[in-house]
């Protein structure tokens, strides 16, 4: 399904994982296993998304927590806000595809000061295997024409 048809926060609630990505800080081999959990939330207000992404790095595991504010009706858009030191720090990402039955997204983030434009495959199960995932990639990559500003994502380890 064409994410533009909109969506309920409580659908993207819970894990997933970063199956594959055109994100440096994912790709350069020092942080693995990257995932993004979801949990509706009101802030300020404001219904939203508890966003806490976790990896392991040096044999420890990381996190980075905010939330994400929907910019639009049908809750494709966000702009994500670091919580505790990372607060003065935003991103505006948007899920571009979403497939419930098969359990993945495809999302895309624009630049910051600090990052690239990037996107990323996210998938309900961390164990999908690489041919499953190069398939989902084509077809999404296939709708979405303007894919290739936000780089071209690689596969990561499963």
């Amino acid at each position: 399904m064409a994410a533009d048809t909109g969506l309920r926060l409580n659908q993207l609630h819970g894990d997933w994982c970063v199956r594959a990505t055109s994100f440096p800080m994912w790709l350069d081999g020092k942080r693995q296993r990257p995932s993004i959990s979801y949990a509706p939330d009101r802030k300020g207000g404001c219904h939203g998304l508890i966003d806490t992404v976790r990896y392991d790095q040096a044999g420890r595991s990381r996190a980075i927590r905010g939330f994400d504010r929907p910019l639009d009706a049908s809750n494709t858009r966000f702009v994500w806000r670091g919580s505790g030191w990372l607060f003065p720090f935003v991103s505006h990402w948007a899920i571009r595809d979403f497939n419930a039955d098969a359990g993945c997204m495809f999302i895309t983030f624009d630049r910051t000061l600090f990052t690239p434009a990037g996107c990323d495959l996210l998938v309900r199960n961390p164990a999908m295997d690489a041919d499953t995932t190069r398939e989902r990639l084509e077809a999404i990559t296939a709708r979405l024409h303007d894919v290739t500003a936000f780089g071209t994502p690689s596969i990561l380890p499963g």
